[in-house]
């Protein structure tokens, strides 16, 4: 039977595809929750199951299609019905009743019954389906046996709505050649149901209905499959006199004929708009879905309520969903027709409906605010922009788009328990191996490839770019880097030399440049009759004579085995595999360990609250992750001997805590904090024990610089210089800096730098300049303070002082206490991960009191005029002091507190930097402050000290230099220094 019956403006129907759809495409109808979120234990790769069915199934569950186990023999759903407490079934809850979205319940299915056909419930998807069943049958009343064959009822039905079937979504069906086609539920009035009003042999199975999808197989061992372009084509509406004809009764129906044009768009697509252009869009579909969640979920708890609790439950959901209404999340009329869907189980509908409509319209005068939701979907298509720019393999748009398909797709771990939690097997899963029949005919099929591109130099780089170009990328700014399975590994190698491992593959390339030959010369001479699979066709050498193919790849095999073809083919296919710098590494929230890579996400909830998510993927060359933890991740993985150390070196709950945020927050990307760490303490105090540790899991992600990097005069070269320190650290997250010298002083300007988000200036040895974005969390291990010159927020909001106090004696040192911290490598990680997420959770780090008490201290005493100040001066609105008068003040507390004293001149420019102002009166006076001590408060008349009460860290810290001021010049008034709140929350 011919298919030009489905032919249309779009293409022919009858095009073979992929049997399971991408979940990209599909999502929840309107007014209906996403797939619920896996539990924790979930198996959390997407790698196939060895069952096609069941992972087609889960493909289904992940647009949010409900699906239930069928016979192959009848497709009669293999769930039976519940029973009562006489044994008897319960109406309504067997077959299709039962279909589910849940990832579990599916598995569970499949295990029981792996060769079921998987049944979609329609309606809930938001589809009907229109089901074309040719053949021969027998008409009852007229006894005349009939042949309907597609076309004749695809005819048919066009003539009773009087206008073109619209091409669709469609399944050729494993029968006698039926056909589903998938519409939309229309967005006005009652949804279609399963109807049997259109001409004969045409049903539609709606609401309440099912139907089977691929790739099932029935009894007899034919396949369901997708027709038109492939499982990701997008239902559309149904012409608005087709849905007439399936609303009416069957005599009206069957009177149908008037011609009719599309039905409104609906409002519970099937499919999710597609990926966003602009980031308007990308903030319309966000906010579509937070309103498509919460109104499931307040439907959910209206539908819980008992008796006496109805009317303040739905009450209180109109209100919520009201919010949604003014914030334009979701609709006034689907609003109050989904709770009012609800209340039709309940005595008096009429009270019920009037008050959902008041409490919706109650609502809708108070919009909720909804501009999270929209900053954060402008980010992720910032992110997603970026990532979708990649050139040669890096991870596309579309690679982003899968990953971010799994968060939403409910296949997740929920982060707040899946550390530490019960481990799953599959995390330890891996793709299933080619065996040697498949890798014998992938290479067969491969070599008949490649005999057919030029022999030429150029071919040959095609050839090694098709035979191992997988397998390598180059960049200009950092060279070669090769796939090792988990990530992508830079080779060392010289400056314009080819790293051995690139030369090795070039060797393989050209040696199989013979294997070529072998496949064409065994293909034999092709024929169109006796042998149309023939490869050995006749060819034209370099002087023009014929030859076969296969001698002439044999005498290119031979040649291409000279130093120059060798040698330049590095240089050739460098084209097809460059990839810029700044692509490596691209998924800050992306931690690669030895069994898979971590992800992590979060998505706000309808309370407002935040859900974080992690998930371990399969390693994949697509992501350009260059850097790889020594760890394994293992949820049930414990770390006693971390545990007991930490404990001892930092009593403090809260301090453990905020250690682990910020260790946690070191394994990603995100600088949004810019903050650094300043570990202080004496030696045998833990902390260069513990960094020790953390560095162990980073692995690739750590790495340390010299304290000269980040001194003041430490990195200050002329602009063509190379800086193989600030080059090396693109991709590094968690940076070290150990041991500042005494009287060490910050580069203050260099520090906001790196602690910032503007990119960095680098250059190897021997190599190009190139820019990076800082993505390191900078932590200085010091016995001594180090010195901070400025005192403007722009430095001291980025510094946390962390004290550790504890000393271990020299004889109680256990030596072999680092090796069994490495060992307990995944425990650790689990911690840090749970600070992570802890983090994730809050938006921020929870900073304890003494963190912020000893940073204001450390502030003070690097601020030798705001010691001064507070000593010696107190704020009057009216008050005035003389200059001269209060530099004598100045010079005399110097003495005792043992600081270098500033010119008048000096003194003056930062009285001016903090804000304080002059005015020309007798003199120069400075306002808003008046003195409360004298010059003999602290030197006598022979001028010696006279000891004062001050901090005790007074003189911790170097006397800071006078400021630089220009000839005659005062500088410019700060606007004051910004107040930080260091009250600790609850975590």
């Amino acid at each position: 039977m011919g298919d030009n019956a489905w032919d249309s403006a779009e293409g022919k129907y009858d095009q073979p595809s992929s049997s399971v759809p991408g979940p990209a495409k599909v999502k929840a109808p309107k007014g209906k929750a996403p797939a619920e979120e896996a539990p924790i234990g979930e198996p959390t790769d997407t790698r196939p199951s060895g069952n096609i069915f069941l992972d087609a199934a889960l493909a289904y569950a992940a647009r949010g299609w409900p699906v239930f186990p069928c016979n192959p023999r009848n497709k009669a759903p293999y769930l039976p019905k519940d029973r009562d407490a006489k044994g008897d079934p319960i109406p309504g809850t067997g077959g299709l009743k039962k279909a589910s979205t849940d990832p579990d319940v599916i598995r569970n299915w499949w295990r029981k019954w792996p060769k079921a056909m998987i049944g979609a419930r329609t309606g809930s998807n938001g589809l009907f389906v229109i089901d074309f069943d040719p053949g021969t049958y027998e008409n009852k009343k007229t006894g005349e046996t009939i042949t309907c064959t597609l076309e004749s009822l695809k005819a048919d039905l066009e003539a009773a709505i009087g206008c073109p079937l619209p091409a669709s979504l469609s399944v050729r069906t494993a029968g006698k050649g039926g056909v589903h086609v998938y519409f939309r539920q229309p967005d006005e009035g009652a949804d279609i149901r399963n109807r049997n009003t259109l001409p004969d042999r045409i049903d539609a199975r709606g609401t309440d209905g099912y139907v089977i999808v691929p790739p099932s197989v029935n009894a007899e061992g034919r396949e369901y499959r997708w027709l038109h372009g492939d499982a990701d084509v997008e239902p559309v509406e149904a012409p608005t006199a087709l849905v007439d004809i399936l609303r009416k009764p069957k005599a009206a129906a069957a009177e149908q004929t008037n011609v009719g044009a599309k039905a409104p768009a609906s409002s519970r697509p099937s499919a999710p708009a597609s990926r966003p252009t602009t980031e308007a869009d990308a903030e319309a579909q966000a906010v579509e879905r937070y309103g498509a969640v919460a109104l499931e979920r307040e439907v959910e708890k209206a539908r819980g309520a008992g008796d006496g609790t109805r009317n303040n439950t739905i009450n209180a959901a109109g209100l919520a969903l009201g919010h949604l209404v003014g914030a334009g999340a979701i609709g006034r009329d689907e609003a109050i027709e989904a709770l009012v869907d609800v209340a039709r189980a309940w005595p008096d509908l009429d009270k019920s409906t009037d008050t959902i409509t008041r409490a919706v319209d109650d609502g809708a005068n108070d919009p909720r605010d909804l501009s999270h939701v929209r900053d954060d979907a402008r980010a992720r298509f910032r992110r997603w922009a970026e990532k979708s720019s990649f050139r040669a393999s890096g991870p596309s748009g579309a690679r982003a788009a899968e990953i971010e398909e799994t968060f939403q797709s409910g296949m997740v771990a929920d982060g707040g328990a899946a550390v530490g939690g019960e481990a799953d097997a599959a995390f330890d899963q891996m793709p299933r191996p080619a065996t040697a029949s498949e890798r014998a005919r992938q290479q067969r099929a491969l070599h008949a490839q490649l005999s057919k591109y030029p022999r030429t130099d150029l071919g040959n780089a095609e050839r090694f770019r098709d035979r191992f170009g997988q397998d390598f990328r180059f960049s200009p700014a950092l060279g070669w880097f090769a796939w090792d399975k988990r990530r992508w590994k830079l080779l060392t190698a010289e400056a314009n030399k080819v790293p051995g491992e690139v030369l090795s593959a070039v060797y393989k390339m050209v040696r199989a440049i013979r294997r070529e030959g072998w496949v064409v010369l065994a293909s034999g001479v092709p024929d169109p009759e006796k042998n149309p699979g023939g490869l050995d066709r006749t060819v034209f050498d370099e002087r023009g004579k014929p030859r076969r193919l296969s001698s002439a790849l044999f005498a290119w095999a031979e040649s291409s085995e000279g130093n120059s073809r060798i040698s330049c083919i590095p240089g050739l296919v460098r084209p097809f595999l460059t990839v810029g710098s700044d692509e490596f590494d691209r998924d800050l929230y992306a931690f690669n360990v030895q069994n898979g890579t971590l992800r992590f996400r979060k998505a706000e909830r309808p309370d407002g609250s935040w859900r974080v998510m992690l998930r371990l993927f399969a390693h994949d060359r697509r992501d350009l992750l260059t850097k790889i933890s020594p760890v394994r991740f293992d949820p049930k993985a414990k770390c006693p001997a971390y545990d007991k150390l930490f404990e001892w070196a930092q009593p403090d709950e809260k301090m453990r805590s905020y250690l682990h945020q910020w260790g946690g927050l070191s394994l990603t990307g995100e600088t949004g904090d810019q903050i650094l760490h300043f570990w202080k303490g004496s030696g045998g105090n833990g902390k260069g024990t513990v960094m020790d540790a953390w560095c162990f899991v980073a692995g690739d992600y750590f790495d340390s610089v010299g304290i000269g990097t980040f001194l003041s005069q430490g990195v200050e070269k002329s602009g063509d210089k190379a800086t193989p320190d600030l080059a090396k650290l693109p991709g590094v997250r968690l940076l070290r800096v150990s041991e500042p010298k005494k009287k060490a002083k910050l580069a203050e300007e260099l520090i906001k730098l790196v602690t910032g988000q503007d990119p960095i200036d680098a250059r190897h040895l021997n190599k190009g300049f190139f820019k990076y974005l800082p993505h390191f969390k900078l932590t200085i291990l010091g016995n001594h303070w180090l010195g901070i010159e400025g005192t403007d927020n722009g430095i001291w909001r980025r510094v946390k002082l962390i004290d550790w106090p504890a000393q271990i004696a020299e004889k109680d040192k256990d030596t072999g206490l680092k090796d069994r911290l490495q060992a307990e490598g995944s425990g650790i990680l689990n911690l840090l991960l749970q600070g992570l997420l802890q983090y994730m959770r809050q938006g921020k780090l929870l900073e304890p009191k003494s963190v912020t008490l000893a940073t204001a201290s450390y502030r003070e005493a690097s601020d030798p005029l705001g010691r001064f100040l507070t000593l010696c001066t107190r704020p009057s609105e009216k008050g005035r002091v003389q200059s001269s008068k209060l530099y004598e003040v100045y010079e005399a507390w110097c003495v005792p507190a043992q600081e270098t004293a500033w010119s008048n001149k000096g003194l003056a420019q930062a009285m001016l930097d903090k804000g304080y102002k002059k005015k020309a009166s007798d003199g120069m006076q400075w306002l808003g402050v008046e003195l409360i001590k004298t010059r003999h408060d602290f030197i006598d008349n022979d001028g010696k000290a006279i000891p004062f009460d001050g901090p005790d860290d007074a003189d911790a810290v170097d006397p800071a230099p006078p400021p630089d001021i220009a000839p005659g010049g005062w500088g410019d008034v700060d606007a004051g220094m910004e107040a930080f709140d260091g009250e600790d929350e609850p975590i």
